[in-house]
């Protein structure tokens, strides 16, 4: 999905079932869980609160479904400021 401001793109977020991902990139992971990867293009764009918005969009589209439990994330170990963002967010 692409995030727009005033028909702007300003990020992409992208909703995957880790368990059916063909690249195995999740490992073997439950059945009914959900991968989220949210990016914001330019860094003039960043603490804005778009990103925000659009994890909220994000996670709501993924509990939407009640068999869905976990929502899995990876960011870089060095971004720091990502896990600032997720742990915000919970």
């Amino acid at each position: 999905m692409i995030a727009q401001i005033n028909g702007r793109p300003i990020g992409f977020v992208q909703i995957i079932d880790p368990a059916r991902e063909e690249s195995r990139y999740w490992g073997d992971v439950a059945p009914d869980l959900r991968a989220i990867d949210i990016w914001i293009g330019e860094e003039t764009d960043l603490g804005k609160g778009y990103g925000t918005k659009m994890m909220q969009l994000a996670l709501n589209r993924c509990f939407a479904d009640p068999r869905v439990t976990t929502v899995l994330i990876d960011p870089l170990a060095s971004n720091t400021r990502a896990h600032r963002f997720y742990e915000r967010l919970g």
